[in-house]
């Protein structure tokens, strides 16, 4: 099996487990209201040009949202992506630093049982890049596209922990194309 059927099977099964969770809880209490998240993880370069010049980093993401009804959330996040440089030339040996801005529509879950849920999200990303020249980082944005699946557990009313996987494509950059960020954190419904 490819790495490649993989991530289709993986995305099929998230897909089958999200809607059969939106139709068990559907007689549950439904939750609307704002939610925020904070979590941090990994990032990987998935683009051949960009994994042969920097190294498997880390992020850190935060977000706010409002949850419509149990099975759509709207989201705006801030993230931070940092790579390390395989570049051996002193002058070019910085990390690459990521500032992104975030909008998702998220579908899942998002009722008060507690158990583990299902979501998947999508949306759009301003990124800005520090790539660590010294003529100081780029400051023009550049569009991209995210989506992502996820799980979590809600405890009680107002907390859940949860884990993300999402892929990022960068239309800019002609080095930087993709990664994947895999992030944990907390969920706090208000």
């Amino acid at each position: 099996m490819t790495h490649k059927t993989l991530h289709y099977l993986t995305i099929v099964t998230v897909l089958i487990i999200t809607f059969l969770n939106i139709r068990h809880c559907s007689g549950q209490i439904k939750t609307t209201g704002f939610i925020i998240s904070a979590s941090g993880g990994t990032a990987s370069p998935i683009n051949p040009d960009f994994r042969a010049g920097y190294s498997t980093g880390y992020q850190v993401h935060i977000s706010g949202g409002y949850v419509l009804n149990t099975g759509i959330v709207i989201r705006v996040a801030l993230e931070y992506d940092r790579f390390g440089s395989k570049i051996n030339d002193s002058p070019n040996n910085n990390p690459l630093k990521l500032y992104s801005i975030k909008a998702n529509g998220m579908i899942g879950n998002f009722c008060t049982c507690n158990q583990l849920h299902t979501f998947l999200y999508a949306g759009a990303t301003l990124m800005f890049i520090d790539n660590g020249n010294a003529n100081g980082p780029e400051t023009s944005p550049e569009a991209g596209l995210d989506a992502g699946v996820g799980l979590y557990y809600k405890f009680g009313n107002h907390f859940a922990l949860f884990g993300e996987l999402e892929y990022n494509l960068n239309f800019g950059s002609g080095y930087l194309k993709s990664y994947i960020p895999l992030r944990i954190g907390t969920f706090l419904f208000l």
